[in-house]
This record gives C-alpha cells, sequence and structure tokens, in this order.
C-alpha cells in the first residue's frame, strides 16, 4: 500500500507519463536521481509493480495504467453481476466527469467475462434503474486534474468563478477530496493562504494546473465529518441553530423526512416548529425558499432578514410587470 505523499506523487508521474528515465522522475519531483531509486524500491516493496526497460543508453521505467482484467479470476455469476451493476451505477454516478465513460468500458470488460447463459448483461437497463439529478456541467480536464492531485497529493493553482461573476484566480488549493451533493460535484480542499478548507463548487472552477509542490491532508481529516454540520454541502462555517415554523400543508413532509440529523420537531397547534444546527446560511435559505410561504424562518434574525429582503425583491419584481401589462392592455 503506498503511503508516503513522495510515493503518491511518483505513482502519479508513472502512470500519467508513461515511461520515464531516473532524471525525469527527479525533475518532476524535485529531488535527486538516489533518492528516485530509494523510491523506486519502496514503491515495488508496497506492492506497485513498477516496469522497466533500457532505451538507448538510458534505462526507462512506467507503470501499466490499465492491466487487462484476470479471465482466470474466481468468481460467480453473482460477483460478476454485482461488479458489472456497480459500474452501471458509477457510470451514472460520475456524469458527466470523464471517469463515466471508464466506468462503462470497465464494465463492457465484465460483460466479456459472463459465462454463456449466467445472466443477460443488456437487461440490466430494464431491470435497473440509477437516474438521479442532473449534474451541472464540468470542464473534464479540470475534473481530471483535481483527481490526479487528490490521488497524488499535488497542490493545484486554480481560477475560480464567484457567485457574483468575478473570477478569482491564481488561488493555491491543497486538495483533500471531491464529493458529490445533491447535483453538485464539491472540491474540498486547504485555501493554502487563508487556512480555511471551503468547499469550491467544481463547475465554477475556470482553470485548474498542479504547482508541484506537496499537499499533505491531515492524518485527522474525515470528508464525511466534513459534511456531517451541513444540511447539504456547504461547511467550514460557524454553526447556526434555525428555527422554521412550517404549515399543515407542508407539515407532513418534515414528519415523513428527517432532513437533516440534528432535525427536531415540536407541535404548536396544527403547525410545527422545526429546528436544525447546520454550517452556514446558504443552503439552508436555498431549502426554505423551496417551501415558499409554507415556512416561516424564526431564528436566526439574519436568516429571517434574508428571506424577507428576497421576498420583497421578488414581490416588487412580479409587482412592476403586473403594472406594465394592464397599462399595456389599457
Amino acid at each position: 500500500m503506498i503511503a508516503s505523499t513522495s510515493l503518491q506523487r511518483l505513482h502519479g508521474l508513472l502512470r500519467r507519463s508513461g515511461e520515464m528515465t531516473a532524471g525525469d522522475m527527479a525533475a518532476g519531483l524535485g529531488v535527486t536521481p538516489r533518492q528516485v531509486r530509494a523510491l523506486l524500491a519502496r514503491l515495488r516493496g508496497s506492492g506497485v509493480e513498477v516496469r522497466e526497460r533500457r532505451r538507448g543508453r538510458r534505462k526507462v521505467f512506467w507503470i501499466d495504467a490499465s492491466p487487462p482484467l484476470d479471465p482466470g479470476l474466481s468468481l460467480t455469476d453473482d460477483d460478476r453481476f454485482i461488479l458489472l451493476l456497480a459500474c452501471r451505477l458509477a457510470a451514472e454516478a460520475l456524469e458527466p466527469t470523464p471517469l463515466a465513460r471508464r466506468a462503462r468500458l470497465l464494465g463492457e470488460r465484465l460483460e466479456a467475462l459472463a459465462e454463456p447463459d449466467s445472466f443477460e448483461p443488456f437487461l440490466l437497463g430494464e431491470q435497473w434503474s440509477f437516474g438521479g439529478q442532473p449534474v451541472a456541467e464540468l470542464d473534464a480536464g479540470v475534473f481530471e486534474t483535481l483527481h490526479h492531485a487528490i490521488r497524488d497529493g499535488v497542490e493545484v493553482l486554480i481560477d475560480y468563478r464567484r457567485a457574483n461573476g468575478a473570477v478569482r484566480r491564481q488561488k493555491r488549493v491543497e486538495p483533500y477530496a471531491l464529493a458529490l451533493r445533491g447535483s453538485t460535484w464539491l472540491l474540498v480542499g486547504r485555501d493554502v493562504k487563508s487556512g480555511h478548507v471551503p468547499n469550491f463548487t467544481v463547475a465554477s472552477i475556470t482553470a485548474c494546473a498542479p504547482t508541484g509542490r506537496c499537499a499533505t491532508r491531515p492524518a485527522d481529516f474525515d470528508v464525511q465529518a466534513h459534511f456531517a454540520d451541513s444540511l447539504s454541502a456547504f461547511t467550514g462555517q460557524e454553526v447556526e441553530v434555525v428555527r422554521l415554523r412550517v404549515a399543515p400543508e407542508a407539515a407532513a413532509s418534515f414528519r415523513r423526512k428527517r432532513y437533516h440529523r440534528t432535525q427536531l420537531i415540536e407541535q404548536e397547534g396544527d403547525e410545527l416548529v422545526v429546528s436544525f444546527e447546520v454550517a452556514g446560511l446558504d443552503e439552508i435559505a436555498a431549502f426554505v425558499r423551496s417551501f415558499g410561504p409554507r415556512v416561516e424562518v424564526l431564528d436566526p434574525p439574519a436568516l429571517r432578514a434574508r428571506i424577507a429582503a428576497e421576498a420583497r425583491a421578488t414581490q416588487m419584481l412580479y409587482g412592476a410587470e403586473s403594472q406594465d401589462t394592464r397599462k399595456a392592455e389599457a
């Protein structure tokens, strides 16, 4: 198993670059050729098959990025079915990233290993459905760079489009994880300048390139815990206690579904008072808006004022449109 960041980076270099000399690897890692030889020995000791051959007077090294599936692998029909099902599910979940195509290709290779009359792979599309929410379009090159940087432990430089449309250029980030939350792919990483660990919407990253510097994820970082205090996707902010008054026509939704692990429900006549503890107000604001006038914010005041201001702005917009329409008809 690959453990250290140096080994991760060397492993990534060999997988991405194909044949490399010790000098190539030394330049890519910023170490000496002697250190490269030691790392190669450790890489092989960790179980990775590093291949080598002579190219003229120099020796080159590489790793087969996609070894063929072993046709002699002992798999039952159920094993093959589960693996093929997992590939189909992965392809759906990974759309529109470049990894989706690889998942489909792996599924095709698994189909080729199926025993005649064991099961019909083409029936999976009729018997199983994985379609979910549409995912925002991504830049395939950006996603691939992030994927490799996380795997290899390398810092990246990104250009990031903010919600107001402005682009923050040349932002240094130590990438920790990629996460799909709802219909949004997020990059979780440490902002080198601020030291904070926010979430970056991958679709808003307009450019991404590795810096060559090592990025070390803290040993105690847990991506699941990172999202635990968020209603859905937004963390890294102060925890807020949110209280909502829910009208009777929306009460069934809250009784039927637990929207967050901290959800508490109190009965007040025909209405409910629902409370959450969430990190940040962006996601909970969108959640409240989705219920319209059936949900009223009681606390915190900042969220109540935000929703009220948005409601007034919407009323003015449609009020003005109604006036224009009446004038036109007159």
